[in-house]
């Protein structure tokens, strides 16, 4: 075979490949923002069909959909199908990233529920995170706070409160509220409680605001 053809072929294939990678992307990005369009609708019996879909399930993966699925759940209070969602998402190999991003707000949801065994799944999950120290350290002090009750975190959470962000000072100062009370520091904590019941309520103003712009 002519050498030049060869080339022209190889040429031909690379950029075939190209352009069918870009096509995926592009088509991955499409159909991941139909499901997530859906639960800002809060369509949801739409969102159950859609993400069954066969398109959708090759194109979309499987962390994108467990991960939607489970904040659906979430959001109509489907605790049984939240777990469900839960437990095959543990059956992903993900990576750190991922880890950090479903297993941090999965935690802090079963620590709401108070499921001890759910919430040590999460925390062991995010000890095998690499890197994002800050973040893994962040995860662990809420799981040793609020499952194991452990109050020497509280001068490091009080320390931080005057220099972070509003979206972190208030799980910090519900922290707090959690180490007063073990403490049986009840003015401390009533403190804190105010001052987190200020916070939500400025933070639901500006995002109301927000999504008015």
């Amino acid at each position: 075979m002519n050498t030049n053809i060869i080339i022209t072929a190889v040429i031909v294939l690379f950029l075939f490949y190209l352009g069918m990678e870009y096509y995926l992307k592009q088509r991955t990005k499409k159909n991941t923002m139909r499901l997530a369009n859906l639960l800002l609708k809060q369509d949801y019996a739409e969102f159950d069909k859609l993400v069954k879909d066969p398109q959708i399930q090759k194109t979309v993966s499987p962390y994108q959909r467990n991960l939607l699925s489970f904040n659906s759940y979430l959001a109509r209070n489907d605790g049984k199908n939240a777990n469900l969602a839960f437990a095959q998402m543990n059956q992903l190999n993900l990576m750190s990233q991922q880890k950090i991003n479903f297993y941090g707000s999965a935690q802090n949801y079963y620590i709401e529920q108070k499921d001890q065994k759910r919430a040590a799944i999460c925390h062991d999950k995010l000890e095998t995170v690499r890197k994002y120290d800050e973040e893994k350290e962040y995860f662990n002090t809420i799981y040793q706070v609020m499952m194991k009750d452990d109050v020497s975190y509280q001068e490091t959470i009080e320390g931080r409160l005057n220099h972070e962000p509003d979206h972190k000072k208030l799980p910090d100062l519900y922290l707090l509220i959690h180490i007063y009370q073990i403490k049986e520091d009840h003015e401390r904590a009533k403190e804190c409680q105010e001052l987190a019941d200020k916070l939500l309520k400025k933070m639901q103003t500006e995002q109301s605001e927000n999504k008015g712009f």
